[in-house]
């Protein structure tokens, strides 16, 4: 990866913690929902982000 796309990538999965922690906070008080649900987002979102920079590198070559 260049140094663009670690900066999406890195926005991305950030992005994805913060919103992840708060719709958690908006299912449950209990922090392993909240926690939970916030790494599931990250890890769903860098799943994605990574899959698709696969693809355009590939795209590329």
């Amino acid at each position: 990866m260049n140094k663009t796309q670690q900066i999406i990538f890195g926005l991305a999965i950030g992005t994805a913690l913060f919103i992840g922690v708060l719709s958690g906070m908006s299912f449950s008080e209990n922090i392993f929902v909240v926690m939970g649900t916030g790494l599931a987002a990250g890890f769903i979102v860098r799943f994605v982000v990574q899959r698709a920079f696969t693809e355009m590198n590939k795209n590329k070559s």
